[in-house]
């Protein structure tokens, strides 16, 4: 019954755009098509119970916790190609799968250059984690191929990149741990009373300078992670018009 009121849930979240897609989708599928008439239940009905009644009489030779199952991945899978063409992170990660597929029936040129295309966009949108897998891969993808036609030069360029790139990426999620224990201490404890609690933020604050001044990258997202630090920061000392300015 939990799967059935998440999947409720999600029909009523949906939008035009989504519901249009998943008709779509279901008119041009073939066989069993049970899951519809449960589409339509949960679109027009608010009650689980009520749609598991109405589904099993409408529907005697259709199990309901199958058929629940069945449109919970469709709905899913659709919701997720109509994101490939709005989210960076999801068509990168086709891209990854393109090269994966494309190198397995030995079309490595066509490979790499679904790697060059992922790797642009990760790096664009600063993508840290996404960045290291596109470039774990293409190192991956040169060793299986006897690193044909690469000088140890570009190898070696390519290993320091992923190199500064781990680096890069641990130093960004440092900035992510700080900046979430600043945070959950402003919503869980409140503002800084006493002394303790303010040499507790002061040592955050001490580890946060040392952070940045060992940081040689500067991009927009630990720019912008040092800012909400030093805004919380001043939230939780009470000093609310220099945590604006921050802000």
């Amino acid at each position: 019954m939990n799967k059935a009121v998440s999947l409720l849930v999600l029909i009523k979240s949906l939008s035009k755009a989504e519901k249009c897609y998943f008709k779509l989708y279901s008119n041009l599928q073939s066989g069993e098509k049970g899951y519809i008439a449960l589409y339509q239940l949960m679109e027009s009905k608010e009650e689980v119970d009520e749609i598991q009644k109405l589904f099993t009489t409408e529907n005697p030779g259709s199990n309901f916790e199958v058929a629940v199952k069945h449109l919970s991945h469709i709905i899913l899978e659709c919701i997720a190609h109509l994101c490939e063409k709005q989210d960076m992170q999801a068509r990168i990660f086709n891209y990854v799968t393109l090269a994966e597929i494309l190198f397995e029936r030995g079309l490595v040129e066509d490979s790499f250059a679904e790697l060059r295309r992922a790797r642009k966009l990760a790096e664009f949108y600063e993508y840290g984690l996404l960045c290291m897998l596109v470039r774990r891969k293409e190192l991956k993808y040169m060793s299986a191929i006897d690193f044909a036609g690469i000088t140890e030069k570009r190898l070696v360029d390519k290993q320091m990149k992923l190199n500064e790139l781990t680096k890069y990426t641990r130093n960004a999620n440092m900035h992510v741990q700080l900046y979430d224990i600043i945070k959950y201490r402003l919503t869980y404890k409140g503002l800084a009373r006493s002394n303790r609690q303010q040499q507790n933020l002061d040592d955050l604050v001490l580890s946060k300078l040392h952070l940045v001044s060992n940081t040689s990258q500067k991009t927009f997202e630990t720019q912008k992670l040092h800012l909400l630090f030093q805004a919380t920061y001043f939230l939780n000392s009470g000093n609310y018009k220099t945590a604006l300015r921050f802000y």
